[in-house]
């Protein structure tokens, strides 16, 4: 645990919360006031190690610092967890022993019931958020995989965590990717005692939020690029509208041009019959002038036949010498009634032609009235043509002007598109920027491992060289003593 602290130490910035599960072996406890941290939360499933910390946190009621002690074990669901107690500090854990006998072969575990606790109980209680610099350190002796492989852990963005590769309790899982995809870069570091490992896991305190800004960027993105197919479509169905209106619009004025064609001839033909009309009221004219005039030749003749019968009885009385006058007048005569016979014939052929030409008027005017109303339905669909042009007209311009109102919409969401990708690739810029420092700082963190093994390893050597002196020469020992 003091290998943990030390690595805790190493942390600049001063965190809210400190969060420290299982730390039973720290011989000093006041090591942990060295913790650059407002308020430390510390969780101890063993309970003789939790006796001690009770005692110490009762002896610190004046610490600045806000020390709150929980005897717990970290799970997710379980109320009560089996602890298997160590008979030494520091080596008690929820994982049952496997190969930590191995090296520790002195090493008995007594199986102990002790309480349970989520961690979301910490999280709610003393509102750690993931904003703010939270650290949370594991000590748990195999179970630290069940506690970082929950999604709880993330709103702590400094992890130190003590495991190792060699199933000592458990199965040990591997730990070296829990926190893989979650934003964190590992720092290990080998511990003093074998076989364990030290692992310091950073994240920056602004990653989750420029992480949830460039996904929302995206989200808003691609929706942009939904809705500007979806105006696209809706452009191309009004587009295909105002064809099918347009050419709707071409066929009705083809069918009022027809109308107004046929309205036309039908016109022709009205004056066509008006003008048969006409002629045959002069033919009827013109009969009957012709009628009266025979009947008044008729009349003529009658009376000189009447005039001819009196000179004809007033002759009877003459001589036979008037005679052949008589004959002669005779034959006249015949021939006047043979040419009246003849005028009466004419006179009823003329009665004939008149009722035909009668009959031709009627129906001529029969005719005249249909043309009329035909006319008259003509004019009606011609106006209702017209309307229905004049609305189909105003449907038009409506849809052309939402045509319009669409393609600025459109701009806009291009205009906007644009930006939502300057914004993109400022984001990725920064990040790839935040990249670059995190691989200088852990360059210089490497360097910093190398310069520390070298100062171990000249440490050691001075020791062994010291020890060496210290038996070879112990007179120089007691006179530094002295001195």
């Amino acid at each position: 645990m003091k290998e943990l602290l030390q690595l805790a130490r190493g942390i600049s910035e001063p965190l809210v919360n400190a969060m420290l599960y299982g730390i039973a072996d720290i011989v000093t406890m006041d090591d942990l006031l060295n913790i650059n941290a407002h308020r430390l939360i510390i969780v101890e499933p063993d309970p003789v190690a939790f006796a001690k910390l009770e005692a110490w946190q009762s002896s610190m009621a004046d610490s600045a610092i806000d020390i709150v002690c929980y005897h717990a074990v970290l799970d997710s669901e379980q109320v009560n967890v089996t602890l298997y107690q160590s008979s030494q500090l520091g080596f008690s854990s929820t994982e049952s022993p496997n190969r930590i006998k191995l090296y520790r072969p002195g090493l008995k575990f007594t199986p102990t019931v002790v309480p349970a606790k989520p961690i979301d109980y910490f999280i709610a209680k003393y509102n750690i958020l993931r904003e703010e610099q939270n650290m949370l350190m594991l000590n748990c002796n195999g179970a630290e995989a069940g506690v970082l492989g929950l999604e709880q852990t993330e709103n702590f963005n400094i992890i130190v965590v003590r495991t190792s590769n060699d199933p000592l309790y458990g199965s040990n899982r591997n730990n070296m990717g829990l926190s893989s995809g979650a934003g964190y870069c590992s720092l290990k570091q080998r511990g003093q005692q074998k076989p364990y490992i030290n692992l310091l896991l950073q994240r920056a305190v602004g990653w989750q939020a420029s992480q949830a800004q460039l996904l929302s960027l995206q989200k808003e993105l691609n929706e942009e690029k939904t809705r500007n197919s979806q105006h696209a479509e809706s452009k191309e169905t009004l587009i295909t509208d105002l064809e099918k209106s347009a050419a709707l619009v071409e066929q009705l004025q083809a069918s009022l041009s027809t109308v107004t064609q046929q309205n036309e001839d039908l016109s022709k033909q009205l004056e066509s019959v008006r003008e048969y009309n006409s002629k045959n009221r002069q033919w009827a004219e013109s009969a009957e002038s012709a009628k009266a005039k025979l009947d008044a030749e008729l009349g003529a003749l009658i009376v000189k036949t009447e005039e001819l019968k009196n000179a004809i009885s007033n002759l009877e009385s003459e001589n036979g010498l008037k005679e052949e006058k008589l004959s002669e007048v005779t034959q006249l005569q015949r021939s006047l009634e043979q040419k009246a016979g003849q005028l009466e014939k004419a006179l009823e052929q003329s009665n004939h032609e008149k009722e035909e030409l009668r009959g031709i008027n009627a129906t001529n005017c029969e005719k005249i009235i249909e043309l009329t109303a035909t006319n008259g339905r003509l004019k009606e669909e011609a106006n209702r043509q017209a309307n229905t042009i004049s609305k189909l007209e105003e449907d038009q311009s409506a849809l052309q002007c939402h045509l319009e109102s669409l393609q600025t919409r459109e701009l806009q969401a291009s205009t906007t598109a644009k930006l939502n990708a300057k914004l993109l690739i400022k984001l990725q810029a920064d990040l790839s920027h935040l990249r670059h420092q995190h691989e200088e700082k852990q360059k210089n963190v490497s360097e910093l491992e190398s310069l520390v093994a070298e100062l171990h390893q000249k440490l050691q050597q001075a020791a062994t060289f010291y020890h060496r002196l210290e038996r070879e020469y112990p007179e120089l020992l007691v006179e530094s003593v002295k001195s």
